[in-house]
């Protein structure tokens, strides 16, 4: 089983609160701490939309939205759920709307300026080296993602992202997750884990009992080319896991 504890926090609240963001499907620009202004949210900062293995992690975590966003009270009361966000750097051609309606299926913004990938960067853009491309586990994380997924290689590709969960209000950052490398997204099971965390401790019985389903199915990577895998990548067990993502 994977035993490993959250990663620290090491963005500064400061550096994310007040970006401009572009709404996609709503065509204005918005400021991101509007986005959690009354309940949390888990923010996926996506490195390429027509990536293959970004399309696959993004259907994943999608195909938990109905329980993080629907059945999580957000802390302090809110009766609103966990809102999910995808974050993209860039729209070329019909890359943002492909990635919603066939695999998101949700909120998509589009970061012009790239600051929440500076943020993840720790101030700077981080780029990932084309010999990351060679790991195995990139390599099979690829194939398995264009088997279910398609692709294509248009864009920006080499900008890392990651994922926040941010808490609603001003109160700052739950969890982060740096992309280190292609594909280097944090264990499903391990996301459900700390929205739940910040959840109302009012949860019901059938939403306790579905996250504790969720969790399970990701442990243990329940895994089906006709539907999205949930896996958490434990015990070798997920064909996207290699031992190399835990370096």
């Amino acid at each position: 089983m994977n035993t490993k504890t959250s990663p620290a926090i090491n963005t500064p609240y400061s550096a994310i609160k007040d970006i401009e963001l572009y709404d996609f499907a709503r065509d204005k620009k918005v400021t991101a701490n509007s986005l959690w202004k009354d309940s949390a949210a888990l923010i996926l900062v996506v490195r390429r939309p027509g990536c293959a293995i970004c399309r696959n992690e993004a259907l994943k975590l999608a195909s938990h939205r109905e329980l993080i966003t629907e059945k999580m009270a957000s802390i302090h009361g809110h009766l609103s759920g966990i809102k999910m966000i995808a974050i993209v750097q860039e729209q070329i051609d019909t890359e943002v709307q492909d990635f919603n309606d066939g695999f998101w299926k949700g909120d998509v913004f589009i970061d012009e300026e790239k600051r929440f990938y500076r943020a993840l960067g720790g101030g700077e853009l981080k780029w990932s080296g084309t010999t990351n491309f060679l790991r195995s586990s990139v390599w099979k994380k690829y194939l398995n993602g264009r088997k279910i997924v398609g692709g294509n290689f248009k864009g920006q590709g080499r900008i890392l992202g990651g994922s926040y969960i941010v808490y609603p209000g001003s109160r700052g950052i739950a969890f982060e997750h740096r992309e280190k490398f292609f594909g280097n997204f944090p264990a499903i099971d391990e996301l459900i884990t700390k929205c739940k965390a910040i959840s109302s401790n009012n949860l019901d019985s059938n939403t306790d009992a579905s996250i504790k389903k969720a969790i399970t199915a990701a442990n243990f990577c329940r895994y089906n080319p006709s539907e999205p895998g949930l896996c958490g990548g434990l015990n070798g067990m997920c064909p996207d896991y290699d031992s190399e993502d835990d370096e």
